[in-house]
Order: C-alpha cells, then structure tokens, then sequence
C-alpha cells in the first residue's frame, strides 16, 4: 500500500470511452448508484441542458473506476461543474486512491472566480474523510444523503427473518388479503403512474423525482444499463398501488410509489416491495436502495423502510 496519495500515478481520462464500453464498466461495478448511469446522465442534460463527460480513473495504467460529471459553460467565464455520488470504483480502494482522485478533480476544477462547484462524494459520513476532503480543498456547505440498503443476496427466508415483526406480520396479512401484483409493461402504465404520482405529491406536498426526469430515465432505459421494473397491485379489478423499480448493473433503486385508500387499508405497499424483491433477486440483482429516508419531513415512510431489516448508510454531504 502507498503512503502518500501523491505518490500515486491516478488519472481521470475523460470520454475515451464507447457507450457500449463505458456500460461494461459500470456493470462491473458491485454495489453502484442510479446518477452515476449514462442514463441519468443523458436525462438530465435532455431537461436541464447540461454537457455531461464520463471519466475512466487509472491506477498505473490500470483502469479502477469511472466517473461521471455535468457541466455548464456561459461567455466563456462562466462554469458550473456538478459531481453527484462519484466516484464508482470496480472494488474498494484505498483511501489514499480516494485521496489521490480528489485531489486530481480539485487541481483539474480549481476554485476560482465564476466557477460553482458541486461535489457529492459516494463516500460514508465520518470524520475521516470530511479531514481528507478539506486536504483536498473541498469545503462542505449540506448534510449528506441518507437511505438504507437491503442486500439481496440473502435467501428469501432469511430477508423475511430480518423484517420487523410488525412489518412482516402486515405481509402475512397483505398475501391474504386478495391482492392481484402484476409485472407491467412500462410502455403501458408508467403515463398513468406519473398521472396519480403527481396528483399525490400536489396533495400531500412531498419531495421526490420530476414526472419529467423520470420519463427521461424510462427513454433512455436500455437492457442491463438501466432497466425499469414497474409492478401494480389491484383489488376487486381496481387500482390499489403501484412501485417503480430501476435496475443498474448488481443493483437496483427503488424511485417512486403511489396507494390510495384501498391500497393502504389492504396493506398493498409491503406486498410490492416483497414482489419486487423476489423478481429482483431472480434477475441477479445483489442490493436494493430504498430510496432516501428523512427523519424530519417523512417520517412514515423512514419507518416503513427502516422495518424491512436493511442497512441503513449516510454519505458524506455535499462540497464546493
């Protein structure tokens, strides 16, 4: 192991990649984050026009990781660099090849007058790398993201063992209750779940992903990269809730849910997801993002995702 981060030959080779190649990489990635795909990437540059650049990072030579950056460039002064949850590394580094990144990204996008930098680390909220970040010349301005982890590669029994007890034993009452779980075609139901999705969030004035970005993200879904999975519940012929799942390499995020009434009182949410997990793990699928939990603004739903025994992680936060 190196000492010094600077004794490390680490570059950042930017879009010297084929999209076919670039895929390849990231599906190699073991545990990997939804804005990291090329196709976020193309999402937003398509709703916020934006220029994205995909970097291969290289240890002597050898390729270790991939990163991915938005960017805005106006009169020719004026430069916003945004980096969201990267790197992506095809398996743990050291933390002085952590540092050494950082330290190349910083000396490549230095402070300066005109420049907006934001950074947001796919690092673990800790002393330790906040230090390493200030050593690096990033300042922290927010909290960092925080969701939980559920590892697939679990069997069935034993993720049924780590839900709560009162999570679980609502599953055992939603399998009786006369639910209908359907595999849906996106094609077909994702115009009317953006539909019911938006009304719900108008009503209840929730955060959560655009019915624009989330179109994009479906456009621009293609096979292993990213791959939609869109399950509804019904009761009685009628809809009761729905989940929309994105698949990305070994991982998966969960990225919006609706119910209505009936949907709750027949518990239809805990049904979905437990659906979800079993045609996740089917298609090779080792992790499952839940999605974000906040602990002041949607408590409820913190608690609901807390229960189904996953492992809850902070990132580091956001820099300048």
């Amino acid at each position: 192991m190196v000492e010094n981060s600077t004794e490390i030959s680490l570059e950042i080779i930017w879009d010297s990649c084929a999209v076919r190649e670039w895929q390849g990489f990231f599906d190699s990635v073991p545990k990997s984050n939804i804005i990291q795909t090329d196709s976020y990437a193309y999402a937003l540059r398509d709703i916020r026009h934006q220029v994205t650049r995909f970097g291969l990072i290289e240890v002597n030579r050898t390729p270790v990781g991939i990163v991915q950056i938005q960017e805005i460039k106006l009169f020719g002064i004026i430069h916003f660099i945004f980096l969201d949850r990267g790197p992506v590394w095809f398996k743990k580094p050291d933390d002085n090849i952590i540092e050494a990144f950082f330290n190349k990204f910083n000396s490549m996008f230095p402070k300066r007058i005109g420049r907006k930098r934001r950074v947001m680390p796919e690092l673990p909220d800790s002393l330790f790398y906040l230090e390493m970040m200030k050593r690096c010349g990033f300042k922290k301005k927010a909290q960092g993201y925080r969701s939980i982890w559920l590892d697939l590669s679990l069997s069935m029994d034993n993720l049924r063992g780590n839900l709560h007890s009162k999570w679980r034993n609502t599953l055992n009452k939603a399998e009786k209750n006369g639910l209908n779980i359907i595999d849906s075609p996106v094609s077909v139901s994702l115009p009317w779940l953006l539909n019911v999705y938006i009304r719900d969030r108008l009503k209840k004035k929730y955060n959560g992903a655009s019915a624009k970005l989330i179109d994009k993200l479906v456009s621009y879904a293609k096979g292993k990269s990213l791959s939609p999975l869109l399950l509804r519940a019904e009761y009685s012929g009628g809809d009761a809730a729905a989940i929309l799942i994105f698949m990305h390499g070994s991982t998966a995020t969960y990225q919006i849910g609706w119910t209505n009434d009936i949907g709750r009182d027949k518990s239809a949410n805990n049904l979905l997801l437990w659906e979800a997990i079993k045609i996740l793990k089917k298609r090779g699928i080792k992790w499952l993002d839940l999605g974000g939990v906040n602990h002041d603004t949607a408590q409820g739903v913190t608690k609901f995702k807390q229960r189904m025994g996953g492992e809850p992680y902070t990132l580091l936060g956001v820099f300048s």
